[in-house]
């Protein structure tokens, strides 16, 4: 899907799941003052956060979030990084996220009743609806555009890559393998016996 053009993003649907992984394209403006820093995420082994800022769709007004990148989270963590931006009018490109799944989460998401930026333990949908008081599509549109904010702008596309599938393949042949080795000894040791 990575080679496709981009395509508009769709305003009216409320599934995604068929188009994990799609380029699109949006209109609308940032509202800049309501933003979240997903917090705990890793990049070149520093950890930071990445920032989530609504988007406001120009033809229907319905908010989509975006996650404009990483930032560092610095020494103290008690004082957030600076991740304003401007809300004009803009056209914006990126690849549609949907998460895989629900988060186990050890405490609250997030403390909805913070100033802003707020932190946030994980995406939950019910929680940054009710902190933004509006219907927020279900999906991350990740931006791919290179833009001079100081921001990382780098994705891993594929939840786990082919090593972790490695594992799994070996894990199982050796179980089959150890399986099959007690079968042997058990059907020797039977006629033995006998």
């Amino acid at each position: 899907m990575m080679q496709m053009p981009p395509v508009t993003f769709d305003e009216t649907r409320m599934q995604y799941d068929d188009l994990r992984y799609q380029r699109v394209v949006a209109k609308g403006h940032f509202k800049g003052d309501r933003q979240f820093l997903l917090d705990n995420q890793i990049h070149q082994g520093r950890v930071g956060y990445h920032v989530l800022t609504p988007f406001v769709l120009e033809e229907t007004g319905r908010l989509l979030l975006v996650d404009r990148g990483w930032i560092s989270a610095g020494q103290d963590r008690r004082y957030l990084p600076d991740v304003s931006i401007t809300g004009g009018r803009m056209e914006i490109m990126g690849t549609i996220y949907v998460p895989f799944g629900k988060p186990y989460l050890l405490g609250e998401v997030m403390n909805e009743h913070s100033t802003w930026p707020r932190l946030l333990q994980a995406v939950d949908w019910n929680a940054i609806d009710r902190s933004l008081d509006a219907k927020v599509a279900p999906v991350l549109l990740r931006m791919d555009q290179k833009w001079d904010d100081g921001l990382v702008h780098e994705w891993e596309l594929i939840p786990f890559g082919p090593q972790k599938h490695m594992g799994y393949a070996f894990q199982w042949f050796a179980m089959a393998l150890a399986l099959l080795i007690m079968s042997i000894a058990v059907y020797f040791s039977r006629r033995r016996s006998q």
